[in-house]
């Protein structure tokens, strides 16, 4: 198992993505005090340059020396594709895990994709069952056809996140000691009656700021009308720091088929298994070497 994944880690990986967060929930609440709007585009280049090591921007600054303390050594780089693809997904993530210990070596490499969606001022993901123009098929269909592991991000502006239910556990408090990772508080964000307490604009939009949906769930419900409410995500979605931590870094969602990888590194599959047409906007690659 990975010896290496300590609670310790978890918390240090967690807190630059809680800044993501925070960054795109806080850009759309200013946006939607303005009654101002932003493209997707525009907010999915600001994730990656955050997550990105060589930016000057990127929110891995207070971590890198505390993980190499620990014998891990974590980089990221991001390519723009240079061509522009009908089909496809905004972004495709490589993760490549290098673990050398005493004799032993093990590299892997796991491969996701993901589609970029926003809460529009609204309250509304607009043409969220996306249907491609040139093949007529609806996006989650493209995506699912490679892998299982194709995901959603929606960017929220989080002033909207009031009274759910179904976003319960997902403010981020400090975690306990013998907690695993940071715990999710079972409580509101928000209540208009005032019965609860009212946590603050900054930990809504650390912990909802991007909140990630299955593409299985947008597959399963691809013949609702094109857009979809805010309150109607929420059941399928969790934080973005907990999937990264808790989900895509240990591994338990991944794919390591030749395919995938090719698609998320916009490279042609050698048995051409894939549509030629079929290409990411971005890459994403996440290398974590242990010694």
């Amino acid at each position: 198992m990975d010896y290496w994944l300590t609670n310790e880690v978890k918390e240090l990986l967690c807190q630059p993505c809680l800044d993501v967060s925070y960054h795109v929930g806080n850009r759309l609440n200013n946006r939607l005090a303005l009654n101002q709007n932003i493209n997707e585009t525009a907010l999915t280049e600001d994730v990656l340059d955050l997550l990105h090591t060589q930016s000057t921007t990127n929110v891995w600054g207070k971590v890198i020396s505390p993980l190499q303390e620990r014998g891990i050594y974590l980089s990221t780089t991001v390519h723009k594709s240079t061509r522009e693809y009908e089909t496809g997904a905004d972004i495709g993530i490589i993760l490549t895990r290098n673990i050398s210990q005493s004799s032993y070596h093990w590299k892997t490499k796991y491969a996701y994709l993901i589609q970029c969606k926003k809460i529009s001022n609204s309250e509304i993901v607009i043409d969220f069952f996306h249907e491609v123009e040139k093949t007529k098929a609806k996006q989650s269909s493209l995506l699912l056809e490679i892998t299982s592991s194709s995901y959603y991000f929606i960017y929220v502006p989080t002033k909207l996140v009031k009274t759910y239910r179904s976003i319960e556990p997902m403010v981020f408090m400090h975690s306990r000691p013998e907690c695993s990772s940071p715990i999710w508080n079972m409580g509101y964000f928000e209540y208009d009656l005032g019965l609860v307490p009212v946590f603050s604009e900054q930990q809504k939009a650390s912990a909802a700021g991007i909140l990630v949906v299955p593409a299985l769930a947008v597959e399963a419900n691809r013949y609702k009308s094109k857009n979809i409410k805010l309150d109607e995500l929420l059941p399928n979605s969790i934080p973005f720091w907990y999937w990264f931590v808790e989900l895509f870094v240990p591994a338990f969602v991944g794919d390591r088929a030749s395919k995938t990888l090719a698609a998320a590194s916009n490279r042609r599959y050698e048995a051409n298994a894939l549509d030629e047409d079929f290409g990411v906007k971005h890459t994403l690659e996440v290398q974590i070497t242990i010694d």
